[in-house]
């Protein structure tokens, strides 16, 4: 698949960007945090956090490059 260049003239690329760098500062922090934890049970909170700011930001960058839910799968 071909890369897609960011097209910040463009209001819809340029908040998509913003949200994807904001889910990834998350998720950098999240994956920390995880690392700090002890308890199983404060792991698998930063474990499914870290999943589902993984999953958010696979949905905006099917939406960046405006895929079909055929080409999802």
């Amino acid at each position: 698949m071909p890369f897609r260049a960011i097209e910040f003239h463009k209001p819809i690329d340029n908040q998509i960007y913003e949200t994807i760098i904001n889910f990834a500062d998350q998720e950098i922090q999240a994956k920390n945090e995880l690392l700090a934890r002890t308890t199983d049970r404060e792991k698998t909170y930063y474990e499914q956090k870290c999943a589902a700011l993984d999953r958010q930001i696979d949905h905006l960058v099917y939406k960046l490059y405006d895929l079909t839910d055929d080409e999802i799968r």
